[in-house]
């Protein structure tokens, strides 16, 4: 049920932000009409199965455990500082482990079904989506993560980065859903691609040597 309600908040978030980019989408596809779908039970009986295997020093009961504490802390809307005490508390981890657990998987959760409602999207609409890359930009973060912002990938590339290097864990990174043109190149405007050009200039000025 947790993954459930987790992947519907993560659903509704791109029906927002499509309906905004098309009036096609807006007019035909609303969020009752997506968690209706097959396609979206699919997803979601698949996200259950696969959840939390990638913690493999967790017993099955923990996993089962935390998977509870994110799912109700995804769906309330909870940000992961916010919930590491009760994982910490009900999992008896350090709170460093619980913050890495709750980083790494609300951030995920929602990410893995934006992503899927976009896949979604452009074989029913016909729509061309690119994933525009948001970094934190925190003193934590990876380098090759801050590279990515502002920068717009295709899903499969967000996918392969998230399973390599370990990339997925203590991510704060986001993607948001955005229309590219019949060349493939991202519809955004020059005012947000010099902010967010500007705002990863400020990071590297401040944390990277050299």
């Amino acid at each position: 049920v947790y993954d459930s309600e987790a992947s519907q908040l993560g659903a509704a978030q791109a029906v927002s932000n499509l309906s905004r980019l098309s009036p096609a989408y807006a007019a035909s596809r609303t969020l009752r009409e997506v968690i209706f779908s097959e396609p979206y039970r699919n997803r979601v009986g698949m996200a259950q199965i696969k959840s939390y295997d990638h913690w493999t020093g967790l017993s099955g009961g923990m996993r089962s455990e935390l998977s509870q504490i994110i799912g109700r802390a995804v769906a309330d809307g909870k940000n992961p500082r916010a919930v590491r005490a009760e994982i910490s508390e009900r999992l008896g981890v350090s709170m460093k482990a619980a913050m890495q657990y709750a980083q790494t998987d609300i951030t995920d959760t929602l990410r893995q079904a934006r992503m899927a409602e976009d896949d979604q999207a452009e074989q029913d609409f016909g729509l061309r989506i690119g994933e525009l890359w948001a970094s934190a930009l925190i003193p934590a973060t990876r380098p090759w993560h801050a590279s990515r912002n502002g920068k717009v990938f295709t899903r499969a590339e967000v996918r392969t980065f998230y399973s390599e290097r370990g990339n997925r864990y203590r991510c704060h990174c986001s993607v948001t859903s955005c229309l590219l043109d019949a060349n493939g190149k991202p519809l955004l405007s020059d005012r947000l691609k010099g902010t967010m050009s500007e705002a990863l200039a400020k990071w590297e000025k401040a944390n990277v040597k050299g």
